[in-house]
């Protein structure tokens, strides 16, 4: 599944560059190979429906464990960048039970 996820990963953020204009999946890899290996395949998808063209139903993503998805979607930002959004996706994290959360809190 971490292959796969990789695979993904590497696919939907192709071309995108961070504003310092390197590569944007250097970002994706740096945080996949920082989180235990349970987190792993979170990690390689932990930006792509934020910031690509992929939906939280896409057939690419079928591969997750319900948990997974759970985590996914934990980890995805919805409207806006503002200070107290932030925040309050921050809090969504450090309370959210069970495998999902734990998971979105290794990736975060």
């Amino acid at each position: 599944p971490c292959e796969k996820a990789r695979g993904v990963a590497e696919r939907a953020h192709r071309g995108q560059v961070e504003p310092s204009g390197a590569p944007y999946i250097d970002h994706v890899r740096r945080v996949a190979a920082s989180v235990p290996a349970g987190a792993a395949s979170v990690a390689w998808l932990h930006d792509v429906l934020e910031w690509t063209e992929l939906t939280d139903d896409d057939p690419a993503l079928a591969g997750l464990a319900p948990h997974e998805h759970r985590a996914l979607l934990l980890l995805t930002r919805h409207g806006g960048d503002d200070d107290d959004r932030f925040l309050s996706h921050l809090r969504d994290i450090r309370v959210a039970p069970g495998a999902a959360g734990e998971i979105a809190r290794a990736v975060k």
